[in-house]
């Protein structure tokens, strides 16, 4: 009685997974620098005709709309008692919004 069966944990583990996955991915390409997308981004642009530093320049000002976009998404998850997503888009906001801002930068 108290314990699970394999059968009953499989969907949960699946979810679990797809979740997971899901959150790599799309943190992944996230334009911030120092993760995938902000390097795919700013190459791009740099293979485009942009110089590195306008590159760069380009990527800040993307981040700027970037936090924007995560900020609005942390609100609407956390007035929806989704304290874990809330934080972790919160979070990605303040980095981006740093970024945005200058006060981070890449090296």
């Amino acid at each position: 009685e108290g314990i699970a069966r394999a059968a009953d944990l499989a969907p949960d583990v699946v979810n679990a997974a797809l979740w997971m996955n899901a959150f790599l991915i799309l943190s992944g390409m996230l334009p911030i620098p120092g993760i995938d997308g902000g390097a795919i981004l700013k190459w791009a642009l740099v293979d485009k005709g942009q110089s590195p530093s306008e590159a760069n320049e380009s990527v800040r000002k993307v981040d700027m709309v970037t936090s924007i976009g995560l900020g609005t998404g942390a609100v609407v998850a956390f007035k929806k008692r989704k304290r874990l997503l809330g934080g972790v888009l919160a979070l990605f906001a303040g980095i981006a919004l740093a970024v945005g801002t200058g006060i981070l930068r890449e090296k």
